[in-house]
């Protein structure tokens, strides 16, 4: 199983407990949990992109 694969698995199982989480300081929490992995399936996309990506903008040649 890839890292990404991994991080993703993570995803899926903070945003099921996200679902579930009854009070406002568990979902924050949560939610924290979630930005952060989606922060990381980020960076392991940027880095497997062949090509310029510079400040989340494609190069399109200009």
């Amino acid at each position: 199983m890839s890292e990404f694969d991994t991080v993703y698995h993570e995803y899926q199982r903070v945003l099921a407990q996200l679902s579930n989480a009854g009070d406002i300081r568990t979902k924050n929490e949560l939610f924290q949990q979630l930005t952060d992995l989606l922060s990381r399936m980020e960076e392991l996309i940027v880095s497997q992109t062949p090509g310029k990506i510079l400040s989340g903008r494609h190069d399109m040649g200009s």
